[in-house]
């Protein structure tokens, strides 16, 4: 095997944006193959579902805010200023739409149970997380399993039915009960084998149906991210900015040391999502 030495090293700027643009990644697809997955017997995925998919969503959101930033005005936001951006899901979504439009990126219209579903992430993001505490505590919250459910839905039309199988394989296997005092979603007891099935059935279209309506929010800040796919910063724009400013061999200065600088191919992440959403679309 032959190595070979390279004088270069990366811009740990490119590295930052590599392994929060994997991480993101990494975090959407587990959120969304837990959702899956729960059910009466893996309550607990309900819970690490949401807080991967609010959690990649934020930040895939952020790092658009962020190639914007630097396409623009090549440099990127401080720390302060995405602290600033907080969890606000729904703010920060309707920021990249924004920017979308102003770009002519396609955006996929949303309706109205997309909206429900993004204002649930939104209140999880920013309290609905705490729920298991705050009813510990003995306050009173909306159990976000339950208000998923609620939200989602289900449907009895044949035509959104899909085979477990062409899913990967996401759902739950055959078991054999032993003890059937159990409970369900909403804390009702599950005594018979009926009882069982009939959640369990429930619980497989609940889910599909809300990977239908929570993966239209997701394409839509990805595209974007896409847009930014190997871009250095907008020459023309800073010329716009040194002419206002009057200080053309500084801006060209910042230019030349930037120009070298590219973002990474977004395009080449969230293949795994894309192929989601092109089936359960």
């Amino acid at each position: 095997m032959l190595y070979v030495k390279h004088k270069s090293k990366y811009d740990p700027r490119w590295i930052a944006l590599y392994r929060e643009t994997y991480l993101s990644e990494r975090l959407m697809t587990r959120g969304l193959c837990d959702l899956l997955y729960a059910n009466l017997f893996n309550q607990e995925l309900y819970y690490s579902s949401f807080f991967s998919i609010t959690i990649a969503f934020e930040r895939i959101c952020k790092l658009v805010l962020n190639s914007d930033r630097y396409t623009a005005r090549g440099t990127f936001l401080s720390d302060r200023q995405l602290r600033d951006e907080g969890h606000d899901l729904k703010k920060l979504y309707n920021k990249v739409v924004e920017i979308s439009r102003e770009n002519r990126i396609p955006v996929i219209e949303i309706g109205k149970k997309n909206e429900k579903i993004l204002e649930f992430l939104t209140d999880f993001a920013k309290s609905g997380r705490y729920y298991n505490f705050v009813t510990l505590g003995g306050g009173k919250s909306t159990d976000p399993i339950v208000g998923w459910r609620k939200i989602v839905g289900k449907t009895t039309n044949d035509a959104y039915c899909v085979d477990r199988k062409k899913c990967d394989e996401m759902l739950y296997d055959e078991r054999t009960l032993c003890d059937m005092h159990f409970f369900d979603e909403e804390g009702k007891n599950v005594e018979s084998d009926s009882d069982c099935e009939e959640s369990l059935k429930e619980t497989q279209q609940i889910q599909i149906n809300g990977l239908r309506l929570v993966l239209p929010l997701i394409i839509n800040i990805v595209t974007c991210l896409d847009s930014y796919s190997e871009k250095s910063i907008n020459a023309e724009s800073d010329a716009e900015n040194a002419d206002k400013c009057n200080n053309m061999e500084a801006i060209l200065k910042r230019i030349e040391s930037q120009q070298k600088f590219m973002l990474p191919n977004y395009a080449e992440f969230y293949q795994k999502i894309r192929r989601m959403y092109e089936y359960c679309g």
